[in-house]
C-alpha cells in the first residue's frame, strides 16, 4: 500500500509528525511539568482522603461522629488554604512561587 526506500523514511516521518502534533498544541515545558507534577499529587491526595476514614474506623475504632469531625476539619483547612494562597498569589503577582510552595508542603507532609 505505501512504498518506502527504506524503514529509516518511516521512522522519520512518524518524529515529524509527532514533533508537528506537540508544536500544534503549543505546550511548554514548564505547563507540562506542572500538569504531571498536579496530577501526581492529586492521585496521592486521593489515595489517602479515601483510605483514611477506613483506617480510624477499623484500626482507630472512632465513632461516626469522630470521622466526620476529623474529615469536617480537612476540608474547611483545605479550602482556607485555597483560598489564602489564592489571595496571596494575585495580591503578590507571583503564582508560580506560590504554586512552588503548595507543591513543597505537599511533598514534605506526605514523607512523614
Amino acid at each position: 500500500m505505501y512504498q518506502v526506500e527504506n524503514s529509516g523514511d518511516l521512522l522519520k516521518s512518524k518524529r515529524k509528525l509527532i514533533a508537528s502534533r506537540l508544536t500544534w498544541l503549543n505546550i511548554s515545558p514548564t505547563v507540562l511539568a506542572l500538569g504531571f507534577t498536579s496530577l501526581f499529587t492529586d492521585i496521592s491526595s486521593e489515595m489517602v482522603s479515601t483510605t483514611l476514614p477506613i483506617y480510624l474506623a477499623t484500626v482507630l475504632r472512632l465513632a461516626p461522629l469522630q470521622l466526620g469531625l476529623i474529615d469536617g476539619l480537612h476540608q474547611g483547612a483545605a479550602i482556607l488554604i485555597k483560598i489564602i494562597s489564592g489571595l496571596f498569589a494575585d495580591r503578590w503577582q507571583r503564582h508560580k512561587e506560590v504554586a512552588a510552595v503548595g507543591y513543597g508542603l505537599s511533598a514534605f507532609t506526605k514523607l512523614g
